[in-house]
């Protein structure tokens, strides 16, 4: 409570000197991020990406009183970036990651008549939009490919933190394998933060020495030690098959890495969470009047949620590619499989 105090009483004072800019006639939306960096395919990027997409669709400039997406860095940016926002009045304000949450509900309760929106978090009040994914569809699909491909019947689950959103990443995975092979062992670990990257790094070497091949991470920027602890132990023993799954976006280049002169990837597959397809949706329901408060989940069906390729080939391809048309037609309800 005393942290939410101080960041309330920041955004006062805040709001209280910041002059808003002179807005452009026509619907206007603000995306503010999370800190991670809009690097290529990154799901930051993936985000701003659709919210361009929308705005030339709709002539919207990209500026400031248009459509524009705000990096934050630090909680003090985040309060910059919600007072700019609110400020200037953007039709709807969204503010992309867990992060963002605790900034969109202080600002959506001090400023009911203004439309906010959170993606990948969950807000009950009645100004915002909580966009949520259906992220046990993709994890099982992911546990459906590891338990087809491990050699030594034991697979890891690494979490960021041990929350509902991950909790859904792990259940997804172990219905995945189980579906395939209820013998296959899934050792699971969670981490202090989805920046304990060393803690990653640990988690993953224990597993590899507990005899698992394969390693899926849902631990956002700590999901690199994962690839860093499997990448040592391939460079030590380029015989040894050991796989990662990455998450969110395609993680195959950050699975990279040589054999002599040969450049492999040890990222079997990605699930994959397309943020740019559900900012266009709630920004194109908002341009039409049509956005409403509440939950709105985004799945396979919906072509939000997905996995990657990666290094899947035949059989094991196939089998993926079915199970992802059975929820795709609405002919498997992976919920009626979790635990």
């Amino acid at each position: 409570m005393k942290k939410n105090m101080q960041f309330m009483s920041l955004a006062v004072l805040m709001a209280s000197i910041f002059t808003p800019v002179v807005q452009a006639e026509g619907y206007s939306v603000a995306l503010i991020t999370d800190q991670s960096n809009y690097q290529a395919n990154s799901f930051s990027q993936n985000a701003v990406e659709g919210l361009n997409e929308f705005a030339n669709n709709h002539s919207i400039p990209l500026e400031e009183g248009g459509a524009i997406a705000m990096q934050a860095f630090t909680e003090t940016d985040y309060i910059t970036r919600f007072v700019e926002a609110t400020e200037n009045d953007y039709d709807l304000i969204i503010g992309l990651g867990a992060q963002t949450e605790i900034h969109v509900e202080e600002f959506a309760n001090a400023n009911p008549d203004k439309a906010y929106a959170i993606i990948d978090s969950a807000i009950d009040l009645p100004n915002v939009t909580s966009v949520l994914f259906k992220d046990y569809e993709s994890a099982f699909l992911a546990g459906i490919a590891a338990a087809l491909e491990t050699k030594s019947e034991k697979v890891g689950f690494i979490g960021g933190l041990d929350n509902e959103t991950i909790n859904a990443f792990e259940a997804g995975f172990l219905a995945g394998v189980e579906e395939i092979n209820p013998d296959i062992e899934v050792q699971v670990t969670y981490l202090n933060g989805f920046d304990d990257a060393n803690g990653a790094t640990q988690a993953t070497h224990e597993m590899i020495e507990s005899g698992a091949d394969i390693v899926f991470h849902a631990a956002g920027q700590a999901g690199l030690g994962m690839f860093s602890a499997i990448r040592q132990r391939l460079m030590e023993n380029p015989e040894q098959e050991l796989w990662a799954i990455g998450a969110d976006v395609d993680q195959t280049r950050e699975g990279a890495y040589f054999v002599g002169e040969e450049e492999r990837s040890f990222t079997l597959t990605s699930t994959l969470k397309k943020a740019g397809e559900v900012i266009r949706d709630i920004a194109e329901q908002s341009y039409n009047g049509e956005l409403e408060a509440g939950n709105i989940q985004y799945g396979v069906a919906d072509e939000a949620i997905d996995i990657s390729a990666g290094q899947l080939e035949g059989e094991t391809y196939d089998i993926v590619s079915d199970y992802r048309d059975q929820i795709r037609a609405g002919e498997l309800d992976v919920t009626a499989l979790l635990k």
